[in-house]
């Protein structure tokens, strides 16, 4: 029994290590690739406020080098609804909705698969670094 106990502890200690490391990312400013905060303000934060001011324009004429139109179509309306200094915040939060929801998906998909294991593999999209 105190094997089950001790691998309990890793588990959760490396869960709540993956968890504190996402959210240290987001409190500096960073993500795993190094450039999270110029990333944001000299590409993202620029092309939604050129999406802003002329959307058709900007959105047939400009490269999207890095992300998809739709990463922009999608937070055309949030940073018109809740403005562009948001954006990021409301990303960060959708972030952990989607995991949620993923593990969700996984649980109901592969109940025979134990409950930590799905958390990890639900928990990967976080060890991305776009």
């Amino acid at each position: 029994m105190n094997g089950i106990k001790e691998n309990n502890f890793r588990v959760n200690f490396i869960l709540f290590l993956i968890v504190s490391l996402y959210i240290l990312g987001f409190i500096l400013n960073e993500d795993s690739s190094g450039s999270g905060k110029f990333d944001y303000f000299n590409y993202i934060v620029v092309t939604q406020e050129n999406l802003s001011k002329d959307f058709l324009n900007v959105f047939l004429n400009q490269k999207f080098s890095g992300y998809t139109p739709l990463h922009f179509l999608i937070y055309y309306p949030i940073s018109n609804i809740f403005g562009i200094e948001y954006l990021r915040v409301i990303n960060f939060i959708l972030s952990f909705v989607i995991i949620f929801l993923f593990y969700n998906l996984l649980k109901k998909n592969f109940p025979e698969i134990k409950n930590s294991d799905l958390i990890f593999i639900a928990l990967l999209p976080t060890l991305d670094p776009y």
